[in-house]
């Protein structure tokens, strides 16, 4: 299972080994073979992440989209509003909330 990471701003090309997805050219390929994505999109992950009284959803959701042979999870990294918000105000962000949340995104994988 993968979960795609958008991140805005400054990135920076770096050296990855075979255990990651690379291309070459129109394919996908991991560790030295084509690899086939089929993933799901879910815009909730991070507001089910934020909450520990929900985060049982997120943990099934993974586990039911790896039995069903989906690989790959696409998710926003956006939780607005009053509740365990990750933009308090515009433009201001809680760094708490985006590292607890995407902590454990990333380790149920």
């Amino acid at each position: 299972m993968s979960l795609i990471i958008v991140q805005h701003g400054n990135c920076q090309r770096v050296k990855v080994g075979t255990d990651f997805v690379q291309r070459n050219g129109t394919h996908f390929i991991l560790n030295g073979k084509p690899h086939y994505v089929n993933g799901f999109n879910s815009y909730w992950l991070m507001i089910f992440a934020s909450d520990p009284s929900t985060r049982y959803k997120v943990t099934s959701t993974f586990q039911q989209a790896s039995k069903y042979g989906l690989n790959l999870g696409r998710t926003w990294a956006y939780n607005d509003g009053d509740y365990k918000a990750l933009q308090i105000s515009p433009g201001s962000y809680d760094e708490n909330v985006f590292r607890v949340t995407f902590n454990f995104l990333i380790s149920s994988i």
